[in-house]
């Protein structure tokens, strides 16, 4: 990477934005040892559960987890985190190194109240290292960030006189986490006799103060590993939800959220009107963006994402995903089949709230989405040099980036033949930088004023709309004219991420999968009465 690339990606880091998003916790506590009994992991617990609550988490409460049920709790609690969700666990009990501390894999684990913790070996059998717990949440389910509270750096009684003293440093620690404990490393704390745990009685305090949350876990404890960039999403209000996921019902205001039962995230777009299309002084404005006038009578739930890898998991129950570039869990799905999204829709369907209907979008349910109520070229503004602060599109990060698509040139096989665009892209944007060679993670860039993200670039969106120049709908689908796709995506010029553009896609029949450049985003409707 050349430095005047790295300091126009320094310049856009500077810049990241922060935004609410849905908060979920674990809260366990580990009491009744057999050989080794503690009082404080009840109240702790559950005074840690009721503080986060009121900070508008959604807590599970858990006491006194045997092994095999503290990994599904995990496993569990993984898969409730909805898409770009923060998951925080918090654990009040014994944790004890299952390694030494020179040992290049060293680590700690959570004591089930079945575990034998007399030894190093003994801890390590017990199978919850909190590495591999860790690595749980960021492998299922959609959190985007992962705290882990470890309220307990207790001596352990029955545990051999040679036995390391204290927790160790651990020599790994999983993607988009940070793990916070109760005291130093190699050092232990009195167990409390009574009340609560001076780790708990901080936490309570901070969490109730009006200090954001960023604040309150960075002065909890001073012993923490991390390998978060940095806590800003924490510093907003965290989102919440207008009802159950089993109960679904128009939002009050643009922008409400609602979340399906595999995590997906919705907003509300109200009722109202729009005039799709463009005007003609618009830059970059094509033949086919003919203004026309809609009135939506209802409103409907649209997804605040593209349709993600962890949400395809979700859904399909499958153990892997194939058929999409990326191999991040946001990553938004790709290169899917043409059958694909009606397969997708029949499942989500089955799950579908009462009264309500999985569909994908019309354009001009996408396009009204995207406007959120502007009327300029972008959901943002007219001026396309501000796109690289909103969205992922062909700029100087792919133009100078060594890929041939989503495929990189040092590569010995060749790429594969769904990837046509290959090449040096020598037309993307020579200056302006977005971040991203290719696509990105769902969320990475600011939501609309509605809170849709990535609705200008990253993916082209599929809609339910066939293509026609003026818009004029035919009894027949021409499979030569395709459907339309908007927003432009991840190799598109700046112009063609506007509001307006009118993508036009047909599936390849030789292949019967799309480019890397086409996803998914849902939209919820309610059902037409008779």
């Amino acid at each position: 990477m050349s430095r005047l690339l790295h300091a126009c990606c320094l310049l856009i880091v500077i810049t990241t934005f922060a935004r609410a998003e849905h908060r979920h916790a674990l809260v366990i506590g580990n009491s009744q040892y057999p050989k080794a009994e503690l009082v404080s992991p009840p109240h702790d617990s559950r005074a840690v559960g009721e503080a986060l609550r009121k900070r508008g988490f959604v807590v599970t409460q858990l006491e006194n987890l045997t092994g095999e049920k503290l990994r599904t709790a995990f496993d569990t609690f993984a898969r409730s985190i909805p898409t770009r969700g923060t998951a925080l666990v918090y654990f009040s009990g014994y944790s004890l190194p299952n390694k030494k501390a020179d040992d290049p894999t060293a680590d700690n684990a959570l004591l089930p109240i079945d575990g034998n913790g007399t030894s190093v070996q003994a801890v390590s059998n017990s199978q919850t290292g909190i590495s591999s717990l860790m690595d749980r949440l960021v492998r299922d389910g959609g959190s985007a960030l992962n705290v882990l509270v470890v309220d307990g750096c207790y001596a352990y009684p029955p545990r051999a006189p040679d036995a390391p003293r204290g927790l160790v440093k651990p020599a790994r620690v999983s993607n988009e986490s940070l793990v916070i404990f109760a005291a130093p490393f190699g050092e232990v704390i009195e167990p409390a006799k009574d009340g609560l745990s001076p780790l708990a009685k901080r936490l309570i305090a901070a969490t109730d103060s009006t200090q954001p949350l960023s604040e309150v876990l960075a002065q909890v404890s001073s012993t923490q590993v991390s390998t978060v960039a940095d806590l800003a999403v924490l510093a907003m209000p965290t989102s919440q939800a207008i009802a159950p996921a089993n109960v679904c019902k128009p939002g009050q205001n643009a922008g409400d959220e609602w979340i399906n039962d595999i995590g997906m995230v919705f907003c509300w777009c109200p009722p109202g009107c729009i005039t799709i299309g463009s005007e003609p002084n618009e830059i970059g404005r094509q033949e086919d963006e003919v203004p026309s006038q809609v009135t939506f009578s209802h409103g409907y739930w649209a997804s605040k994402f593209e349709f993600t890898r962890s949400e395809l998991k979700a859904l399909t129950k499958q153990a892997g995903v194939y058929l999409a570039t990326g191999d991040h869990k946001l990553q938004p799905l790709n290169k899917f089949r043409s059958d694909f999204p009606a397969t997708l829709l029949t499942k989500l369907n089955e799950l579908a709230p009462s009264g309500w209907q999985y569909a994908l979008p019309t354009e001009a349910e996408w396009e009204y989405a995207v406007r959120a109520g502007t009327k300029t070229a972008y959901s943002f503004g007219d001026d396309p040099a501000e796109l690289a602060l909103h969205g992922n599109f062909a700029d100087r990060m792919l133009r100078e980036g060594d890929v041939v698509g989503e495929v990189g040139k040092s590569m010995k096989s060749k790429p594969f033949l769904g990837d046509r665009q290959t090449g040096l892209f020598t037309y993307a944007h020579k200056t302006w930088c977005d971040r991203f060679v290719t696509m990105a993670p769902v969320g990475s860039y600011p939501p609309n004023a509605w809170g849709l993200h990535d609705m200008h670039g990253n993916l082209a969106e599929l809609t339910a709309t066939p293509y026609h120049p003026q818009r004029t709908p035919s009894e027949k689908f021409d499979d030569r004219a395709g459907w339309i796709c908007k927003g432009g995506s991840w190799l598109s010029t700046a112009s063609y991420c506007r509001s307006a553009f009118r993508g036009q896609f047909t599936f390849r029949s030789r292949e019967n999968t799309t480019e890397n450049y086409l996803g998914l985003r849902f939209v919820l409707r309610p059902k037409e009465t008779p």
